[in-house]
């Protein structure tokens, strides 16, 4: 019965590393303990993925908190930990895209989602996963640069048709109106013609 039990036991935590190695981001717990202290329960393998070099043991994620991308370097990695701060009294879930830059890794943009209980000991328990979202950062970030460019070109057009219709109008009135005199004059039914059409035109 114990065999059946350890070998069942094995499956469902195969299973369970099957199940979150396939999730698109790394699937990490967190526990943050009433006076701040924070250690990482769990990091899946997609960790390799991101960055390097990666840990090879449960002791060693902790060394994250000093040169990963909770190391609070930089102030979007501020934000992150005022969040988590912020959120360990109410327990209130995590939601949130930094900058960040981990040693031997380029900068990305992650977002932190994370979902936070009450352990018995006080501490809270955040479970959540974080996402590379550079892509979609710098897509959006292109598409603001394209939609400024876009803006300043519509002004742009727009004050040279403005300074056209007024380089225009000028000229156009004066010749209006000296058309407008010389049909004041005796003229030939001819040359009416042609200064009424002119005008009309």
């Amino acid at each position: 019965l114990e065999v059946a039990a350890s070998a069942e036991t094995k499956r469902l935590s195969e299973q369970l590393v099957d199940l979150i190695d396939a999730i698109p981001g790394i699937v990490f717990q967190m526990q943050v303990r009433p006076d701040g202290w924070r250690d990482f329960l769990f990091i899946s393998n997609q960790i390799s993925d991101q960055y390097q070099p990666a840990p090879a043991a449960l002791e060693k994620l902790n060394s994250l908190t000093r040169h990963g991308f909770l190391s609070a370097r930089t102030p979007d990695e501020a934000r992150v930990h005022e969040a988590i701060r912020r959120s360990v009294p109410t327990l209130a879930p995590l939601d949130i895209d930094a900058l960040v830059s981990a040693e031997g890794s380029p900068p990305c943009w992650v977002k932190t989602l994370a979902t936070a209980r009450r352990a018995p000991d006080g501490s809270a328990l955040f479970t959540g996963v974080w996402l590379d979202v550079t892509v979609q950062k710098q897509q959006a970030q292109a598409l603001a640069l394209a939609q400024k460019a876009a803006e300043h070109s519509a002004d742009e057009n727009a004050g040279i048709l403005a300074t056209m219709s007024h380089e225009i109008r000028t000229p156009l009135n004066a010749i209006v109106g000296m058309k407008q005199l010389a049909l004041r004059n005796t003229l030939s039914d001819s040359m009416r013609d042609r200064i009424e059409t002119s005008l009309s035109a």
